[in-house]
């Protein structure tokens, strides 16, 4: 009987290699997508806080301006210390903004003289303002309605901040928004 030799081929484990390189870039793939979408449903829900504060910014300038309207309050009611959300203009010409953003007690809160309540969802805290009484303007300034024997009209700038529902890890809030609006009454 005659022996016949069969070669057996071995491995170099070259398939092996191939098919962890494919398996590993798959892997480095989903966990780019991955990463992708919780990125775009942070931005998603950053974008969603803005917007409440921006609502509750700009309801908060609308109840102000309303309480000038209604209560229409004296001269003598404005001070350097913003009392009741009433302020002078500061000696140092600067922004009360900057004030009203970093003291929570300063301003009112939405509602207190008008009843209105405030937009946007349960958590997110009350939007403030404040009211500043400014300078006449000029004689040559024409208000419409005003005529040069009415005198001229008072003005006044409202500065309002809403917050948004989300918090950072120091329990401030993630979003604010500041605005502005000049009030002629």
């Amino acid at each position: 009987m005659a022996r016949t030799r069969t070669q057996t081929r071995t491995q170099g484990g070259l398939a092996l290699i191939t098919t962890m390189i494919i398996m590993m870039a798959l892997v480095m793939l989903s966990l780019a997508a991955m990463n992708m979408g919780l990125l775009q449903g942070r931005s998603t829900g950053n974008r969603n806080d803005w917007h409440i504060a921006f609502q509750a910014a700009e309801a908060a300038l609308r109840d102000g301006e309303q309480d000038i309207t209604t209560r229409n309050p004296a001269l003598e009611a404005f001070d350097d210390a913003c009392t009741a959300g009433l302020c002078l203009p500061r000696e140092d010409g600067s922004s009360w903004s900057e004030a009203l953003i970093a003291q929570d007690t300063l301003g009112v809160a939405l509602g207190t003289h008008t009843g209105q309540t405030a937009p946007g969802p349960q958590g997110a805290p009350a939007p403030r303002y404040l009211i500043e009484r400014l300078e006449t303007p000029a004689q040559s300034v024409v208000v419409q309605g005003y005529g040069a024997d009415q005198g001229r009209p008072p003005v006044f700038r409202v500065t309002a901040i809403g917050m948004g529902a989300a918090r950072r890890a120091d329990g401030s809030p993630a979003s604010r928004v500041v605005l502005q609006s000049m009030y002629i009454n």
